[in-house]
């Protein structure tokens, strides 16, 4: 057994010697092909950890409602549905159980202090804004009752624009013009890595009061962000599209004119599409 066991090694080792040029191309390709599989499988896990990461980041628990689209006409023809009015929302506030809820109104503004301009999102919202999208206050203070109340111009600066701003000087107690409205900066964010594309360092927040009065003039909110406290978010998406077809006016079997995504169901579509894969 052991004769046969050598002899076949040898002859193997001599078919190989004898074409050197055959083999050696044989098991290059052997090596491209495992090193390209291999490369690909961590290739396809670090983007998964990596865009699985971002989402966390946002919250888990998080639901996301914005306005849709409707049917106008009878040729089916598609429109923007209307922004959520102040009633929907301070029902949503009021009826939802479990649920910490902050409603959003955007609006792109070209910032000025002294002779530095930045141009980004200003977004106006609630404290629960930083608990809800998972965010930390760096330095300062966050907006107190009377602010919030009176839509006082008082901003909280991401640090992209503390350092397109003022990137010498202590931004806390500043006065910056926003729009055309003055803005005292009385907080500064934690940084934050990137999330689905987006900057989350290049953010300035306001009082949502402050920014339907002084920069969009409408009392409508164009996003809303709920997270989950003591329910889940299944359970809060339910209760959630019942209210606001109510509040829409949206008769039975009629299509929802808003949309709802749960970062909870796209993390468990990811996880599945990658373990498929």
């Amino acid at each position: 057994m052991n004769v046969r066991w050598l002899d076949t090694v040898e002859m193997a080792f001599g078919a190989i010697m004898r074409n050197k040029l055959r083999s050696t191309l044989t098991a290059l390709g052997i090596i491209i092909g495992v090193a390209s599989v291999v490369l690909m499988l961590q290739i396809g896990q670090a983007a998964s950890q990596s865009i699985t990461s971002q989402i966390a980041g946002m919250g888990t628990n998080l639901l996301i409602v914005s306005p849709g689209t409707r049917e106008r006409g009878p040729g089916g023809a598609q429109s923007p549905a209307p922004p959520f009015e102040r009633k929907t929302v301070e029902a949503i506030e009021r009826e939802l159980y479990g649920a910490r809820v902050a409603p959003v109104r955007s609006s792109r503004q070209v910032l000025v202090h002294g002779s530095a301009s930045h141009q980004t999102s200003i977004t106006g919202t609630t404290n629960d804004y930083l608990d809800v999208r998972n965010r930390q206050l760096e330095r300062g203070r966050l907006f107190n009752e009377r602010e919030l109340t009176s839509g006082a111009s008082v901003c909280l600066f991401g640090q992209n624009v503390v350092d397109a701003l003022m990137p010498t000087t202590d931004p806390l107690g500043e006065v910056v013009r926003v729009g055309s409205t003055a803005c005292q900066v009385v907080g500064i964010l934690a940084e934050k890595g990137g999330s689905m594309g987006q900057n989350p360092n290049d953010v300035v927040l306001m009082p949502l009061k402050a920014v339907q009065r002084r920069l969009v003039g409408s009392y409508d909110v164009d996003q809303l962000y709920l997270s989950a406290v003591e329910t889940t978010p299944a359970s809060l998406e339910a209760s959630l599209t019942q209210l606001l077809r109510d509040k829409r006016r949206l008769r039975p079997g009629e299509e929802d004119d808003f949309r709802i995504f749960d970062m909870q169901e796209l993390m468990s579509t990811l996880e599945n599409t990658t373990r498929a894969l």
